[in-house]
């Protein structure tokens, strides 16, 4: 076994999944690292896999069938996922997500489901609680995390029509004036900086929206967003969803590179391992959404179906590519 090459290869398979992770948790602008870095990852991969067919061409078999796995296993995953959007189990079609993450563009999808989040709770009554909750936490935030709340709530305000506009500035107005002085000039001041700031981060801190009034609000602004800015719906669709596929073969390459041949018992592990990863990043990757503690089912069920087709690969996956797997050499 190759170890340099197979460490290679496997930090290679993870570039998706780190990029996308990056962007939700970190901040890290995908949209810039793939306008700036896209063309040279092209290019490197193409030569990794050109020096792996040098050095030894089981890697390059395990990397093409791990690649088709898992491209079998994203259409299983989607199968389950996809049901489940139409089932309201998911607050989204996620990516969607993906495809605005790749453009650039998720602030905007941010600011429109959160203000149809507002615009859900002006229409019901309860937006001078909804604001109160939310001003009152700003004070006890990070100077950062202060400016990207405060961010995120005009930039959702911002979409809405001037009637609700005025009832939210109300709400805001009303709880300001129950906040001390210092906490008062907290919040502007972070509400000043957010009207500067170039890219703010994702609000973390503040109260959360229960699943069901952000998957409403969410489909609500997708319809807005069909009808307002239907080119920039399908780019982010079609790239979203490429996105998506590229993180699932990734999936199936890894597993290929460290299972081999695999069986049943590896696969369902492998499956399980991913699912966890994904419950474990949600919460972080979308910090004002609520998830009920039925939530991970569906998600558990979509990740089970898309190992199914990674069976194959005890019968498409030679014995001199499975002995070239970390699993192979641990086993032979």
């Amino acid at each position: 076994m190759n170890w340099v090459l197979l460490l290679a290869l496997l930090g290679w398979a993870g570039v998706p999944s780190f990029l996308l992770m990056g962007d939700r948790i970190l901040d890290i602008d995908s949209h810039d690292v793939l306008k700036r870095g896209g063309v040279a990852f092209v290019i490197g991969s193409t030569a990794l896999l050109a020096v792996a067919a040098v050095l030894d061409s089981s890697y390059v078999e395990l990397v093409a069938w791990g690649a088709l796995v898992g491209l079998l296993g994203t259409i299983a995953l989607d199968i389950v996922r996809l049901i489940g959007v139409r089932a309201n189990t998911f607050p989204l079609d996620m990516p969607v997500v993906f495809g605005f993450m790749a453009f650039g563009r998720a602030g905007k999808l941010q600011a429109n489901v959160m203000g149809q989040v507002i615009a859900g709770v002006v229409d019901a009554g309860t937006v001078k609680e909804f604001v109160a909750a939310r001003i009152s936490r700003i004070p006890r935030l990070s100077e950062r995390q202060r400016v990207n709340a405060a961010a995120a709530m005009m930039g959702a305000v911002a979409t809405l029509d001037e009637e609700r506009k005025q009832q939210v500035g109300e709400a805001q107005f009303a709880a300001l004036g129950n906040l001390s002085d210092v906490d008062r000039r907290t919040v502007m001041a972070a509400m000043d900086a957010a009207g500067v700031a170039e890219a703010p981060g994702q609000p973390r801190g503040l109260p959360r929206v229960e699943l069901h009034q952000f998957r409403r609000a969410a489909k609500s602004a997708f319809a807005i967003l069909d009808r307002t800015d239907a080119q920039l719906m399908g780019r982010a669709r079609a790239a979203g969803y490429l996105w998506h596929v590229v993180n699932g073969v990734s999936f199936g390459i890894a597993f290929a590179l460290i299972a081999g041949q695999g069986n049943w018992a590896l696969a369902v592990a492998w499956g399980v391992f991913v699912w966890l990863g994904m419950m474990v990043a949600m919460p972080a990757m979308m910090p004002v959404l609520a998830l009920p503690p039925w939530f991970p089912f569906v998600p558990f069920i979509a990740h089970i179906a898309m190992i199914v087709p990674y069976l194959a690969l005890a019968v498409w996956v030679s014995d001199a590519a499975d002995a070239a797997s970390f699993i192979g050499w641990l086993t032979g």
